[in-house]
């Protein structure tokens, strides 16, 4: 297993537009995980407005 960076990872989960939310988005986010903060964003309201996406 390779390890990478989270600034790959921001990347790559920006690109394929997870979420609508960008590579800065995402670099904020897993920022947040990596220090065991809280996430800067609603995952709660992100879902919500996934599934309305689906639909």
């Amino acid at each position: 297993m390779e390890e990478v960076g989270a600034d790959a990872l921001a990347e790559a989960f920006a690109a394929f537009g997870m979420y609508g939310l960008t590579v800065e988005d995402w670099a904020r986010m897993l920022g947040a995980a990596e220090r065991g903060d809280e996430p800067p964003v609603d995952w709660g309201l992100l879902e919500r407005q996934r599934m309305r996406w689906v639909r």
